[in-house]
């Protein structure tokens, strides 16, 4: 996360729930217009899905006259029918950090244009089929995807600057591919599922993921437990 003199103001908006509102003292910033187009556009893609309950919050947060960080969250409100991004997201050439959560993505969403994009979350999402990590630039450094149902992850080109990698509660049984070498600086990789594994499960598991993974000095978890 930011720190406050990096984040110097913060905007807070409910899509299709309330006009956009300044939630600390600040002034607009320079990408007010474009946020507004932006709320507009993903109110317009919800209201394609009615039935679904399409409404996620959306949370901006604001420094220097830009939009760094955005979240959209769909949990207990509903991102359900949301399944693409509007193209307005891409005006938005200083986004630092970018979370997605609770909607009905199958994939990441295209990323590759924010080139300062350092932190990625998206949880509680339905992945299909083999997830690839091709609509990532190669500015992440921290990559989160977890409660995801992701199978496979496929690391088709090199993240260099990626050191964390949040895997957890996802349906690898704690498997990954030679692909993962091509991350040179990961640093932490968490593959735990969540279950009651025995530690002798946990040990292997995550002993299985060094040997395939060819920086052989990255630390791997598998035996986080949770309570959701």
């Amino acid at each position: 996360m930011y720190n406050s003199n990096i984040l110097k103001s913060a905007l807070c908006l409910l899509v299709g729930a309330m006009p956009l509102t300044c939630c600390t003292r600040a002034e607009k910033p320079d990408d007010f217009t474009n946020l507004k187009v932006f709320e507009s556009e993903l109110s317009q893609l919800c209201r394609l899905h009615p039935e679904m309950r399409c409404s996620p919050s959306l949370n901006v947060s604001v420094g220097g006259g830009h939009v760094l960080a955005i979240n959209i969250d769909g949990r207990g409100i509903g991102g359900q029918g949301l399944n693409r991004l509007p193209n307005s997201i891409y005006q938005f050439k200083n986004l630092m950090e970018f979370s997605l959560l609770s909607t009905d993505f199958e994939q990441i969403p295209d990323l590759r244009p924010f080139k300062g994009l350092r932190k990625v979350t998206i949880e509680y999402n339905r992945f299909k089929g083999p997830v690839h990590l091709k609509n990532l630039p190669p500015s992440i450094e921290d990559l989160m995807l977890s409660r995801d149902g992701i199978k496979e992850v496929i690391v088709d080109d090199s993240l260099p600057n990626l050191s964390l990698f949040d895997l957890t509660q996802n349906l690898m049984d704690g498997r990954i591919n030679s692909t993962f070498c091509k991350l040179p600086n990961l640093q932490f990789l968490d593959i735990s599922s969540g279950c009651c594994l025995s530690d002798a499960e946990q040990t292997r598991r995550a002993n299985a993921a060094k040997e395939v993974l060819c920086k052989k000095d990255v630390g791997v978890s598998a035996n986080r437990s949770f309570t959701d």
